[in-house]
């Protein structure tokens, strides 16, 4: 159910966690900024997005904590920061739940692969 299908109030709220993933509203928050109560608000998350609100806005932050481990050499702990995990530890473990390797290894995967790719390209 995406697309014009798509109830408003929970587009309003989508299109906030993708504009900021550094935002640490609570999922309470968020059905109360457009004005639902928490349970109507996650059901109508669920529905439109397969996802509920948290692991929506956890799936966003980790792709674009993956942006920055494959386009710059940012410390990564400062990643988890830039994506609104402060706790570098709850970040490791958030991310290798995710894609099956922690950060640093998924770092080292992609500069293996574009070393490859540039001497293949050559």
């Amino acid at each position: 159910m995406r697309g014009s299908d798509l109830d408003p109030r929970i587009q309003e709220v989508i299109e906030s966690i993708n504009g900021s993933v550094q935002g640490d509203l609570s999922v309470g928050e968020m059905a109360e900024s457009v004005n639902l109560s928490l349970s109507r608000f996650q059901h109508l998350f669920k529905l439109h997005t397969g996802d509920s609100p948290a692991s929506y806005r956890r799936k966003r932050r980790m792709a674009r904590a993956t942006q920055l481990l494959e386009t710059t050499w940012i410390k990564i702990k400062d990643i988890g920061a830039a994506v609104g995990l402060n706790d570098s530890s709850h970040f490791v473990r958030d991310f290798k739940q995710l894609y099956g390797v922690s950060p640093t290894q998924y770092r080292n995967n992609c500069r293996r692969r574009q070393r490859k790719q540039g001497k293949s390209g050559q």
